[in-house]
């Protein structure tokens, strides 16, 4: 063509740019991507992705046990959701409660203020009525009635009108209702087994889990939460933790 320079024979060819690395943390590729994954299938794990959910982020709910065992210890519980009344007193609460534990003050005024809401979310977001013909009633409880700010405590459960008493299967059916009434995708038989983490910047990216016989990689774009409960069971937490 015209204006071209002809190039040599012997003029070598430049190779194509190579792929740029991947970071070896990082799966080959992602098999699920959620906005939230949560691990555990409790009630503390579906009132986050309900509310999650309704703030219109994509949630999945992690569950190891199998559906006919679902709920965790919710379902075989009392049903009751402690809570104070009173943020004030509720930081005196839990401050003594803890003993020698001493917390970070704001978590302690930042819990004190949401359980103080529990129950206006359980009425106003969960339908208890509409999905399941009861309703959310207050019942007042002193548990330690021994510790400061004790007063104005108590815990909301789900029970038939006019009764004061609840289970813990009727407080799970209130939340698992929501869920299958928000279309959440909760995998049962399904166990987180570790976190995906940049260990430069920490931050936590996805979920490694079992789930239908095989292993998955699952993409958290906004966060992963454990709601896999307590560690009652773990020598090895309680060495590290409690000393002891």
């Amino acid at each position: 063509l015209a204006g071209c320079v002809p190039v040599p024979a012997s003029a070598p060819v430049a190779a194509p740019a190579a792929a740029p690395a991947r970071d070896p943390w990082l799966p080959e590729k992602w098999d699920y991507e959620y906005d939230i994954v949560l691990v555990g299938a409790g009630v503390s794990g579906d009132a986050a992705a309900i509310a999650a959910t309704d703030l219109g982020a994509k949630c999945l709910i992690l569950e190891k046990a199998p559906e006919e065992f679902q709920g965790g210890n919710t379902s075989v519980a009392g049903g009751e959701v402690y809570s104070h009344q009173d943020v004030p007193s509720a930081i005196a609460y839990l401050t003594a409660l803890n003993g020698d534990y001493v917390l970070d003050p704001e978590y302690v005024e930042e819990w004190a203020i949401r359980m103080a809401d529990n129950g206006n979310w359980m009425r106003n977001e969960l339908d208890c009525e509409g999905l399941l013909g009861l309703e959310v009633t207050w019942r007042p409880w002193e548990e330690f009635p021994e510790l400061p700010g004790v007063t104005n405590s108590g815990c909301w459960i789900v029970g038939a009108k006019g009764d004061d008493s609840g289970y813990g299967k009727q407080l799970w059916d209130l939340y698992y209702a929501n869920i299958l009434k928000r279309n959440i995708d909760m995998w049962f038989e399904s166990p987180g087994k570790h976190l995906i983490q940049n260990p430069i910047t920490k931050e936590i990216l996805g979920v490694i889990a079992e789930h239908e016989g095989a292993t998955v990689y699952i993409k958290a774009s906004k966060a992963v939460m454990l709601c896999c409960g307590g560690f009652e069971n773990n020598q090895m937490m309680h060495k590290d933790y409690l000393h002891r």
